[in-house]
């Protein structure tokens, strides 16, 4: 799945010639943290809740406190898959990653909140079965003789999630059957 599929309509940008009290108020409607700074359709940056509360005069316009603002260049392309849009989330400690065009143009946001409802469509989270967690070593992993085995007991894996143990050599094979 591509970020271009996941683009929400409703979080709007915010433009330079709004008011940080007018992004913070946007913010605490939509329930994120962060809003992209868009000028003509020109992506210039992410702009956190943070951001806006160190500013001296928030009731100024962005364009008049550019030289007090850190806009994060943080974004993905139209066409990363949702994989790419996962990570930057996580590691940026992101509510909101802005998607831009091959040219640069600002398409639009995904949210956390929405990434995480598709997540749960796409991955038969809300659809009956069980879980089953299997601790396999590394070099003992095999899908094609997890799934096998499942399949031989009548019974078929409708997801998987796999996370490494580091520590232990292991890894966590997690199937919803």
């Amino acid at each position: 799945m591509l970020t271009q599929e996941l683009i929400s309509e409703n979080i709007p940008p915010i433009k330079l010639s709004d008011t940080g009290i007018k992004a913070l108020k946007w913010m605490d409607e939509f329930k994120v943290a962060h809003l992209p700074v868009v000028e003509e359709g020109k992506y210039l940056g992410l702009i956190s809740d943070a951001d806006i509360l160190d500013l001296n005069m928030p009731e100024k316009t962005l364009h008049d406190q550019l030289d007090e603002l850190e806009l994060d260049d943080i974004f993905v392309t139209e066409n990363q898959h949702i994989y790419d849009a996962m990570k930057l989330l996580s590691e940026n400690r992101l509510s909101v990653i802005p998607v831009l065009d091959v040219e640069g143009k600002f398409l639009g946001s995904i949210s956390l909140t929405h990434l995480m409802e598709k997540i749960a469509s796409i991955s038969s989270f809300s659809d009956p079965g069980s879980i089953l967690v299997l601790e396999i070593g590394i070099s003992d992993y095999s899908l094609s003789q997890i799934a096998q085995i499942v399949e031989s007991n009548n019974a078929r894996i409708l997801s998987v999630f796999v996370n490494n143990n580091f520590d232990s050599g292991t890894l966590d094979v997690t199937l919803k059957i």
